[in-house]
């Protein structure tokens, strides 16, 4: 059975290269693993709504486990697996696990050394922690001398389909690393590719000029994907090849895909060995890094591009660590500039400065800050605030939140670098409504944008007991009407996540929509939901609300996530939020990742044998996608009904039937099943007696048999003779003419088959006497 997919150009990110559309952006630390020794070679499987972690440390293998993939918890009994005995295969060391889990059992293959070669031996657990050793030794050996593997095999990545176990190994010739592959129906026995490495050395002066080892792969059901170590004789980084039958590899030009730490990091000497998993919203490594001196265990994460349009379907995905921005940090506004990053932020001090080329890591601007509150007696004497920042190509534009000790009102500052900052002098832009409206006790959080000649506000008002948004527009950006008399976004239902306020707007416009992200709080918890309109005044809360929550008990966000700041850099919609711990404010990061689709799969069923002029049903099968499907089957020869998943084949000559499936999306997928019809190597007939009286007539039946010894009746096709001058055949009855000892003739598709039978006249039972005339 052969299978093909054809999708969409939203399953197609899942496919297309991992280096081209993902971007990996580290994790800043190391995990906490170490304990003061080195740990290395992870491999990680997300199983029962846990990372399980299986990795060296002291030359045997350890287990942890997490929730979020970043904070582990060691298995107290560690190690798990340990290394043999004197003079064992695996005496010396057990390193390098892959692991396998199919729903009842883990398997286990393992790099093992004696103090000579390296190998790869087997191990299987039902609960991760207690292993038991295939006793009967390596299960991939060396191979011959002056071979791939003809000095060690080791660093397995094993993929499971079910059915097939597909191996990636490191092979050793005594000289370099390459990576060959294997397979087994069962874990155990393995046959080598012997057409040589399947991963080879790269090109001179490339990444991996000198050795590729230390495969990780996915499958995503079209593509094999495969991250790996490439060495240049001097640094090992990890690269990217995609496959689509796991032999013929594809190096991405982009290589390397994951980078050496900068100076005095931790995994500023090497980063190698990886291992990958996609847990259906995010592609997530771990990978060993090394400073010259120990190896940790690191930790990176994959940025999909997201759709072109946010909608209900996008999940925002946290960065596991807030920035590195301090605490006490707060309320950030982002540009992007197609070069840069320009983040303003709220501290103690004022508003400071920073900027970064990929939004994770920031530089501080020396001299922050850069907006500072005013002098006594002015509006904003006691704090500046809330920025929110447009850049029009020569002047930066910043509305920003003052407050006087009293109420808190919007004001305005322009700047041609975005550091040196000059407020208008006519401030506050955006001052207090009147007595008892909406927003009679103060105007703050301002989120700006500027399209058309026209400059658009959407602040929080306050009235004393709680906050909604407004909405204001100006042609200049100083002077602003508000929209009405009452805001356009209103707290939320009794007892919803934000019926006591909503606050702190950050819209987005794609041409299309409004897309508004907001906290809202419900008198305990601050949370960021989202809202969309047609008009920026006509608002729609998502069901889903809230789209960013409180982080897990102990992280740096469990009390409030607050005041989003939502940007779009032509690939990744990406929010910047504050969160607080209880003690301090930090400012996050989160990016808007879709969940790629269920990918629609046709199975066509398994490949069938029939006999001619006999049928049987196809199975089509159709999965993924959405419902409602449509079959077709091709060619229609043969075929009861080829508009349906089951109809009847009757082939008369063997016959490959393809299926195209085709869902509500019309994403369609196809496979493929034999019908052979069974050819007739021989035959041979069977009368129902061999004697018989000449009063009497006989049937008989011919069977064709194959190559195979399969036999089945072809009676009704074939022609039957007989050397009786007298007797006739009908059909397939025999009538003898007289008594002797004939012989059946029968033919079938050019095969000739004989039988004898023995007639007689009988005994006589009665006389009867016919006169001439």
């Amino acid at each position: 059975m052969k299978q093909w997919i054809f999708l969409t150009i939203l399953v197609l990110i899942s496919q297309v290269s991992m280096a081209q559309e993902i971007s990996w952006v580290k994790y800043p630390t190391h995990l906490n693993l170490d304990n003061g020794a080195s740990v290395s070679h992870p491999c990680v499987l997300l199983a029962n709504n846990k990372y399980h972690l299986w990795y060296v440390n002291n030359n045997n293998i350890s287990y942890a486990k997490s929730t979020d993939g970043v904070i582990w918890e060691e298995y107290p009994s560690n190690p798990v697996l340990t290394d043999g005995g004197d003079g064992d295969w695996d005496g010396d060391f057990v390193s390098q696990p892959s692991v396998v889990y199919d729903g009842a059992l883990y398997r286990m293959w393992f790099t093992g050394y004696d103090g000579s070669n390296l190998r790869i031996g087997y191990a299987t657990s039902t609960d991760g922690v207690v292993w038991n050793k295939y006793t009967a030794g390596p299960v991939l050996d060396l191979g011959v001398s002056d071979s791939l593997d003809g000095n060690g095999v080791s660093g397995a990545a094993v993929v499971s389909d079910g059915t097939v176990y597909r191996m990636w190994y490191t092979g050793y010739d005594g000289s370099n690393m390459r990576v060959g592959y294997a397979t087994s129906t069962d874990g155990v026995v393995w046959n080598k590719h012997t057409a040589g490495p399947v991963l080879d050395l790269g090109v001179s002066d490339s990444l991996d000029d000198t050795g590729v080892s230390g495969a990780a792969v996915v499958f995503d059901g079209t593509v094999y994907h495969m991250c790996y170590t490439g060495y240049d004789g001097n640094n090992m980084r990890i690269g990217y090849a995609t496959s689509t039958d796991g032999v013929a590899w594809h190096k991405d030009e982009s290589n390397p895909v994951l980078n050496l730490g900068a100076t005095d990091f931790w995994d500023n000497a090497g980063v190698m060995s990886p291992s990958v998993l996609y847990d259906g919203i995010l592609y997530r490594m771990w990978y060993t890094g090394y400073d010259g001196s120990k190896m940790k265990i690191g930790y990176a994460i994959g940025e999909r591009p997201s759709p072109a349009y946010l909608n209900s379907q996008v999940e925002w995905v946290k960065y596991p660590a807030n920035l590195n921005l301090g605490t006490d940090t707060s309320h950030p506004s982002v540009l992007f500039n197609g070069d840069k990053y320009h983040a303003w932020y709220v501290t103690d001090n004022g508003i400071n400065y920073a900027k970064s080329t990929d939004g994770v890591v920031w530089e501080e601007y020396p001299s922050n800050p850069v907006l500072t509150d005013g002098s006594d007696g002015e509006w904003d004497r006691d704090f500046v605030s809330q920025p929110s920042v447009v850049y029009d190509g020569a002047l930066y534009r910043m509305w920003f939140t003052g407050y006087d000790g009293s109420n808190m009102k919007i004001g305005y500052a322009t700047s041609t670098d975005g550091v040196d900052w000059h407020k208008h002098t006519i401030n506050s832009v955006l001052d207090l409504g009147i007595n008892g409206s909406w927003d009679d006790a103060g105007v703050s959080g301002p989120s700006v944008l500027y399209f058309d000649g026209l400059y658009r506000m959407w602040f929080t008002g306050y009235d004393g007991s709680n906050m909604r948004i407004g909405y204001a527009t100006s042609t200049d950006g100083m002077d602003w009407n508000k929209y009405g008399t009452n805001s356009v976004l209103n707290l939320g239902a009794n007892d919803d996540w934000d019926y006591v306020g909503v606050s702190s707007p950050s819209v987005l416009w794609d041409g299309i929509l409004y897309h508004l992200f907001y906290t809202g709080y419900d008198g305990d918890k601050m949370r960021v939901g989202y809202a969309t309109s047609t008009d920026g005044v006509v608002w729609h809360k998502d069901e889903s609300n809230p789209v960013l929550n409180l982080g897990a008990n102990d992280y740096w966000d469990d009390a409030v996530v607050s005041a989003p700041n939502i940007i779009y850099d032509g690939k990744l919609y990406r929010m910047f939020y504050t969160g607080y711990d209880g003690s301090n404010l930090r400012i996050g990061y989160a990016m808007a990742q879709v969940p790629l689709p269920n990918p629609l799969l046709a199975n066509a069923g398994t490949d069938v044998n029939i006999y001619p002029g006999t049928g049987t049903i196809l199975n089509g099968l159709a999965t993924g996608g959405t419902p409602p499907y449509n079959y077709s089957w091709s060619p229609i020869t043969g075929l009861t009904q080829p508009n349906i998943a089951n109809p009847i084949a009757s082939p008369s000559t063997t016959t490959i039937y393809t299926l195209t499936v085709t869902d509500s999306n019309d994403w369609t997928a196809q496979d493929e099943v034999v019908v052979t019809v069974s050819t007739a190597a021989t035959i041979f007939i069977q009368p129902a007696t061999n004697s018989l009286t000449a009063d009497k007539s006989v049937a008989f039946t011919c069977m064709a048999r194959d190559g195979n010894g399969n036999t089945w009746t072809v009676t009704n096709q074939t022609t039957f003779t007989t050397n009786d001058p007298a007797g006739t055949i009908t059909a397939n009855v025999y009538q003898p003419g007289k008594a002797g000892t004939w012989t059946i003739t029968a033919i079938y598709s050019g095969l000739v088959a004989t039988a004898t039978v023995n007639v007689t006249y009988g005994t006589a039972t009665a006389l009867f006497i016919q006169p001439a005339t």
